[in-house]
C-alpha cells in the first residue's frame, strides 16, 4: 500500500513497506537534520487513523492534479486521514469499486499513490508509484509491484492486468479505516517474525539512491535502525506481559523498569546498544562488547546475550521471566543488579 515511510494491508496498503523505506530514507540521506518530529517512531508497530478535516494538503497544486488523474480513471474521493503515530504521514482513499487508491503525503518524502485490491482467496496486491520500498522483502500473500514515477493511468492498468479474472473484496468508506490499520498490524508482524529489516534491504536502498555512501555509512545506518527497531519489540512485548501477567494491586507500576528483552533474531551490535539503551550495560561495558561482537555475523541473539550475561558475577545476571511470541518469539530477563 505504501512504500516510503521510518519508517510502514490491499498491501500494508504498501503502506508498511512505503513506511520502512521512508524511514531509511529519512535516516540514510538527512539523518538527525530530518524534518520530522524524533519523538515520534516512524516505524510504529501499530498505527491508529484519525480523521482529518479540510487539511491543506489536499488543496495544493500537485495534490489536486493526482486527484483529477484519478477522478478521470473512475475514482471518487473520500476522506482524508492523519497517521497518528506518523510525524507528517497523511493520506487520502479513492474508491472506484472493487479498487481502493491512496494518495500519500509526506514531508520528505512528497506524493504518491498506491493502487490496491484483496483477493478472497487471500492475496494483498499492491501497485506504487512511491520513490522508494521495492527493496524491501515481502511476505507471501502480497503481491507488490513499484512502478516508480509512473501516472494513476499505469498503475491503474497494471493493477488489472495482474488482477486478472480474480475475485475482489470490496472496500467502502466505512471499512477503510479498519482494513489499513489492520493490514498494517499484519504487515509488521510478519515483518518482525522474520527478524524485522535487513542488512540486505538497507544496502539495497542505499545503493538504489542518487548519492553514494561509504561502506561504513551503510553499516551504522542499518545499526541504529535495529537499536530502534528493539525498543519497539520491547514495548510490544513489555504489552504482552502484563496482559498475561497483571500488576497485583500491592505492587508498584515500576516493575517493569528492569526488564528487557533477548529476541531470537536481530543485529548482534543493535542488541548491544539497546542493553545500553536500558541500562543493563554501561556505556563502557557496551563499547567493549560492540568491538567484540562487531564482526560476528551469524551468532544467535540468545547465544550473544549468554555469553554476556555469564561475563558478570552470579549474584549480577539477569534471570529469565518469561517468554512472548509478539512481535517476535522474545525471552524476557530481569536485572538483579542496580542501573547505571
Amino acid at each position: 500500500m505504501t512504500t516510503f515511510l521510518e519508517i510502514i494491508g490491499v498491501l500494508a496498503l504498501g503502506v508498511v513497506l512505503v513506511i520502512v523505506g521512508i524511514y531509511l530514507y529519512i535516516r540514510i540521506t538527512l539523518g538527525k537534520y530530518a524534518n520530522v518530529d524524533q519523538s515520534k517512531d516512524q516505524t510504529p508497530l501499530i498505527i491508529h487513523l484519525n480523521e482529518e478535516i479540510e487539511p491543506e494538503w489536499v488543496e495544493k497544486k500537485e495534490a489536486k492534479a493526482i486527484e483529477k488523474s484519478l477522478i478521470s480513471i473512475g475514482f471518487s474521493a473520500d476522506k482524508c486521514y492523519e497517521v497518528v503515530e506518523m510525524d507528517g504521514m497523511q493520506l487520502r482513499a479513492f474508491f472506484n469499486a472493487p479498487y481502493t487508491a491512496i494518495l500519500y503525503t509526506h514531508p520528505i518524502a512528497g506524493l504518491w499513490v498506491d493502487m490496491v485490491a484483496n483477493t478472497t482467496d487471500g492475496l494483498d496486491y499492491t501497485v506504487s508509484n512511491a520513490p522508494m520500498g521495492g527493496e524491501i522483502e515481502h511476505a507471501p500473500y502480497e503481491k507488490k509491484y513499484w512502478l516508480k514515477g509512473e501516472d494513476v493511468a499505469t498503475l491503474f492498468e497494471t493493477l488489472k492486468e495482474e488482477l486478472g479474472d480474480a475475485s475482489i473484496e470490496v472496500i467502502t468508506s466505512e471499512t477503510f479505516r479498519d482494513f489499513f490499520e489492520d493490514s498494517y498490524k499484519k504487515e509488521m508482524q510478519w515483518k518482525s517474525q522474520k527478524g524485522g529489516v535487513s542488512f540486505e534491504e538497507v544496502e539495497k536502498m542505499a545503493r538504489n539512491d542518487s548519492p553514494k555512501y561509504s561502506d561504513e555509512e551503510i553499516v551504522e545506518t542499518f545499526r541504529e535502525i535495529k537499536r530502534k527497531e528493539l525498543m519497539r519489540w520491547h514495548d510490544g512485548a513489555m504489552e504482552v506481559y502484563e496482559k498475561e501477567n497483571p500488576t497485583p494491586q500491592n505492587e508498584c507500576y515500576d516493575r517493569f523498569d528492569n526488564l528487557f528483552i533477548v529476541p531470537s533474531k536481530s543485529d548482534a551490535v543493535g542488541f548491544i546498544r539497546y542493553l545500553e539503551d536500558i541500562y543493563y550495560l554501561t556505556p563502557e561495558q557496551a563499547k567493549k562488547f560492540e568491538k567484540k561482537y562487531q564482526t560476528e555475523k551469524n551468532i544467535e541473539i540468545p547465544t550473544l546475550f549468554k555469553e554476556i550475561n555469564e561475563s558478570f558475577s552470579k549474584d549480577l545476571r539477569a534471570t529469565k521471566k518469561a517468554d512472548v511470541s509478539y512481535p517476535i518469539d522474545i525471552e524476557i530477563y530481569e536485572m538483579t543488579k542496580p542501573k547505571y
